[in-house]
């Protein structure tokens, strides 16, 4: 444990902080477009540093039930992804249930996210758990990078940030987002957790393997394709497209993948967990390619496992390329 969850750490500075957020994040708005788009998140960083994170649930619960209940392409696609975590066996109506769990916890990260830069950091320590970072940690010690695999589970940005303020110097992989000023404040923000971003482009390959020979911990998201061209794996018991790039990436620096999610609590406590190291001289394969797949399925399967003891924590607001049955 490195911190109870009996103390909030929010002072006046706080408050100042905020209101230069706000200030400072509509300044870089140059029409209306803009201004709409970094609206939500700027006043949104602004309201959840004024509220104490342990009652982040309940504003929570309100936002979760209208997102749950206006936006149909996210509620399909969140009712999609628990109906393949908890399987045939689960009822309709429990898998209607944890559909709306997964939009209150999907706030619930969001206000977290927004709120860490306008806090002192010492608060990420409070009510935090660590399980499984010391073969991590040893690595990291003898001046070699690593590369975390991990998934949209609770709250990625806090273990993050945690991990890049207290711990080792850490970057991210990062989704590029539109308008420009948008992904811009994005990325100010991140660095502001203390995670240096990664944007998923062109050079990501590049720059992630530079990230990690200069002895960085790297961090991809692993449980979406967005490119389109992921391998096939076993994921719940069906055919799923999943990103290969930790699995590509660990073999051209010979560097293990660390699976590592972190979970959150309704009070706001969080635990980050590790799994055993996945080490790219294990792949099975008599080419690079059947290494990939290996090491992918081995990625995957570890998701899979930390997926399976918070379902409702797992914020999947887009379709998963889950393949049919009989194809």
């Amino acid at each position: 444990m490195v911190g109870e969850p009996t103390v909030d750490m929010r002072t006046p500075r706080t408050l100042m902080r905020a209101v230069a957020g706000v200030s400072g994040g509509l300044s870089r708005a140059s029409n209306m477009r803009e201004l709409f788009a970094l609206a939500p998140y700027v006043f949104g960083s602004a309201l959840a540093s004024l509220i104490p994170r342990k009652l982040y649930i309940y504003p929570s619960a309100v936002a979760g039930a209208i997102g749950y209940i206006t936006n149909s392409d996210r509620r399909n696609s969140a009712r999609a992804a628990q109906a393949l975590a908890g399987g045939p066996s689960v009822s309709r109506f429990e898998i209607e249930r944890r559909t709306y769990v997964a939009f209150v916890s999907y706030f619930q990260y969001w206000m977290e996210s927004l709120a860490i830069t306008t806090f002192d950091r010492e608060e990420l320590k409070v009510g935090l758990s660590v399980e499984g970072e010391v073969p991590l940690l040893a690595l990291t010690k003898s001046g070699a990078g690593a590369i975390v695999a991990t998934a949209h589970l609770g709250n990625w940005d806090w273990g993050g940030s945690w991990v890049g303020s207290f711990v080792h110097p850490f970057s991210a992989v990062v989704e590029p987002l539109k308008p420009d000023v948008l992904a811009d404040w994005f990325f100010d923000h991140r660095r502001e957790l203390g995670i240096e971003p990664i944007l998923l482009d062109g050079s990501v390959a590049k720059q992630v393997i530079a990230g990690v020979r200069a002895g960085r911990i790297v961090a991809l998201v692993s449980d979406r394709d967005l490119s389109g061209t992921g391998v096939e794996v076993q994921f719940f018991g069906r055919t799923v497209k999943m990103p290969s790039g930790a699995a590509v990436l660990a073999l051209r620096t010979k560097t293990p993948i660390f699976p590592g999610i972190v979970y959150m609590s309704r009070r706001g406590e969080h635990l980050i967990k590790f799994l055993d190291p996945i080490y790219p001289g294990d792949a099975i394969g008599g080419d690079l390619s059947e290494k990939v797949a290996w090491l992918t399925q081995a990625v995957s399967s570890a998701l899979e496992s930390l997926i399976r003891v918070a379902p409702t924590q797992w914020h999947v607001m887009q379709p998963l390329p889950v393949l049919p049955v009989n194809r």
